[in-house]
């Protein structure tokens, strides 16, 4: 097995940037350390942020995305959630993926509408909510592609 360096990105939004758009000099060398970066912004009308989070992951862009689209396997690395499935497949790349997070009060349990597809040099996986318990609005995205000799 092949291992690169990568570097992840994930966005609770469509991020607008990507490529390390937006990350400073001082941002690209935290990464070469393996700190997070995490990047946010007001958006109006909503009380909560948008953020990006850049992470540098040793492993190739298909491994990324791998290990990200085995949605069943989610709950082993992501604190608090307790389930993620895949009720629905609409397609080869397009499916209802439904998750359960530990919560104070009743679990919070919503459904997004997710895409894994290809992007140029790289992965993209994009979700959109289709139903909540809680949540009104849940969009965002990952993105792994590469860069030279590592991957971004």
């Amino acid at each position: 097995m092949r291992f690169g360096a990568a570097l992840l990105l994930a966005s609770v939004r469509l991020a607008p940037a990507w490529g390390g758009e937006g990350l400073t000099d001082s941002d690209r060398l935290g990464l070469e350390r393996g700190e997070l970066i995490v990047k946010t912004r007001e958006v109006e009308g909503y009380p909560w942020p948008e953020a990006m989070v850049y992470a540098r992951v040793a492993a190739s862009p298909e491994e990324v995305m791998a290990v990200y689209a085995d949605f069943a396997g989610q709950a082993g690395y992501l604190p608090k959630l307790v389930e993620s499935r895949i009720v629905k497949r609409l397609s080869p790349s397009l499916f209802h993926v439904s998750y359960e997070y530990e919560v104070t009060g009743p679990n919070e349990r919503y459904t997004v509408l997710t895409e894994v597809s290809r992007a140029p040099g790289g992965f993209r996986a994009s979700w959109e909510l289709v139903k909540a318990r809680y949540a009104r609005r849940l969009s965002g995205q990952v993105r792994v592609e590469a860069s030279g000799a590592a991957t971004l």
